[in-house]
């Protein structure tokens, strides 16, 4: 279905597409055919694990196919691509920016890549036409400006594109760790493209959903606490109800400015793991045992795919 359906997108986005700099793009319909051996060469990435990826994507489109569903509207699946995201490119962009002073708070004093752990959408391609380029420490969203805008609204289809950085280097985990991270954002808003509109309020319960629907039977193998730590936020969908215990009982040292920055993020979204705001999500309870924490959480992802995706709709949680 998704590979059919991007097939679709490539003849509906044609100039889309011809303006990309194909030296450094590859679509989701290039991600799930084309030989690895390239796909590596144009995003730059020998520690991409290629099969790792599709497995995922696949696993995840078997899951919303299985669904019987009135929601789930396929025809809204955007166009995906990726594209390489040189490190020169993103260090230029981080100097414009302290320069100019749009940078704040510890963005100012972490590396240039560290940008690409929170997925900031921009409307606008750099370069000229052939050679159009997702600006550097962004990522691409488009309905947007000029032909652009009237192209994707002719055929009522969004595009969405990525800088690939090289999470390896930046976090300091294992290559199919970082795949998993790639993985989890393309499912991710894959997820967002076909299901209904979901409240800002409510985005844990996606995000749980479709780390599920990606699981499938292949399980990596972290090699210490710190890859296990970032694989399961990217991996586990009972993260959300446990993260207390890989964040309270890990003992961390010598991390790098991007990794600290990542585990405090961590902390603020998953400590104290019975706030008031999970309580009324998920059910979880003070005090309450490993166990019954991920029977709530089966319980409402078995309500949210027998309601149809009612839930998605309601305002569930309020600060």
């Amino acid at each position: 279905m998704i590979l059919e359906i991007q097939s679709a997108r490539h003849r509906e986005h044609g100039y889309v597409l011809r303006g990309l700099d194909a030296e450094r793009t590859v679509t989701l319909a290039d991600l799930l055919e084309a030989e690895a051996v390239l796909i590596k060469k144009k995003l730059a990435c020998d520690w991409l694990n290629v099969d790792l990826l599709r497995t995922r994507i696949c696993q995840a489109e078997a899951s919303l196919l299985a669904l019987k569903s009135k929601v789930l509207d396929w025809s809204k699946l955007a166009l995906f691509f990726l594209q390489s995201s040189p490190i020169g490119e993103d260090d230029t962009e981080l100097e414009r920016r302290r320069k100019s002073k749009f940078l704040h708070g510890q963005w100012q004093e972490l590396p240039a890549q560290a940008h690409y752990l929170r997925t900031n959408f921009w409307d606008r391609l750099e370069g000229c036409c052939g050679q159009w380029r997702v600006s550097p420490l962004m990522s691409f969203s488009a309905p947007g400006w000029g032909r652009f805008f009237k192209e994707i609204c002719r055929n009522k289809g969004r595009v969405i594109g990525y800088r690939l950085p090289d999470y390896p280097q930046l976090l300091a985990v294992s290559p199919d760790v970082a795949t998993e991270l790639v993985a989890r954002t393309l499912v991710h808003d894959l997820g967002h493209t076909v299901l209904p509109q979901i409240p800002s309020e409510n985005e844990s319960l996606h995000n749980v959903f479709m780390i599920h629907a990606a699981r499938g039977r292949i399980h990596t193998e972290p090699f210490d606490q710190w890859d296990e730590l970032v694989w399961a936020e990217s991996c586990d969908p009972y993260f959300s109800v446990e993260g207390d215990l890989y964040l309270n009982s890990f003992d961390f040292k010598d991390l790098s400015k991007a990794q600290l920055a990542l585990l405090n993020w961590f902390k603020k979204a998953y400590l104290p793991v019975a706030s008031k705001r999970r309580q009324r999500l998920w059910g979880i309870q003070p005090g309450q045992s490993l166990v019954k924490r991920r029977m709530q959480v089966n319980k409402k992802l078995r309500e949210l795919t027998e309601q149809d995706f009612a839930q998605y709709s309601q305002v569930l949680i309020r600060t």
